[in-house]
């Protein structure tokens, strides 16, 4: 993972001396968001961090299949993929009907995982129980408009959702 965070920066700032490509990898490595699950833990969300900056360095390089690929491995193992997913996604492509077909490609993956091991009991109670957790964790923060209580998570991911639809990027600035 710090590999590929050292060539995301090399594409993103080539202009810079090299000794600054080393400084971001080690700073992801000295993080303790990275050496407490990994080392402490020994929990594997270091393998979908792994697939989530791969899929952005295939984002940056403009190559649709690697992006798509990596974020297709990435949603099955952790669904927070999908926070990164979503807005690139809308920030490049402006289509709906593509963005629509682009998502299903994702999420086909964990849909036909679903299906695969639905009636098994330890399968529903681990990923349905544990996602169905952390999504109510997202949106537990809340801020009370009118008679409703609105996701303050929803409010900021849809907003983030749609600068990136209206930002029209350049190639270069891309």
């Amino acid at each position: 993972s710090a590999i590929m965070l050292e060539k995301i920066v090399r594409i993103m700032r080539p202009e810079k001396e090299n000794r600054y490509y080393g400084l971001a990898a080690f700073l992801f490595l000295s993080s303790l968001n990275v050496v407490g699950p990994v080392f402490v833990i020994t929990q594997y969300d270091i393998i979908a961090v792994f697939l989530i900056l791969y899929g952005v360095y295939g984002y940056i390089q403009k190559r649709e299949c690697l992006f798509l690929l990596f974020f297709m491995l990435a949603v099955p193992m952790k669904s927070f993929a999908v926070l990164y997913f979503i807005p690139l996604l809308i920030l490049r492509e402006k289509k709906i009907l593509q963005i629509i077909f682009k998502a299903a490609l994702i999420f086909g993956v964990p849909l036909i995982e679903c299906l695969i091991f639905a009636q098994d009991t330890a399968y529903s109670f681990t990923v349905g129980r544990l996602n169905e957790w952390g999504f109510n964790r997202l949106l537990e923060g809340r801020i009370k408009i009118g008679e409703y209580n609105v996701s303050l998570f929803l409010i900021a991911f849809c907003g983030i959702c749609l600068f990136c639809y209206f930002k029209s990027c350049r190639a270069e600035e891309d």
